[in-house]
């Protein structure tokens, strides 16, 4: 007679917040990050200004989460 044994998760399930899943979603499917980096590649000819991707990927995850809260709380 053989032995079962229940193997146990390590890890819990990933939870993304609604930001972080549509910003997962656009960098998938409208290569958000792609596009972003592609139109900053020369700061110079657009005023001179630019950030890293990473920062405005955090600023709109952010920002949709914030919004998303607060329709919740209404």
């Amino acid at each position: 007679m053989e032995e079962i044994i229940e193997v146990q998760p390590t890890q819990e399930p990933m939870r993304l917040t609604v930001g972080e899943e549509f910003i997962a979603w656009a960098e998938t499917y409208w290569r958000l990050k792609e596009k972003y980096e592609e139109t900053t590649k020369d700061p110079a000819e657009r005023s001179g200004e630019s950030c890293p991707y990473d920062y405005v990927k955090k600023t709109f995850t952010q920002k949709i989460d914030e919004l998303i809260k607060h329709r919740m709380a209404l």
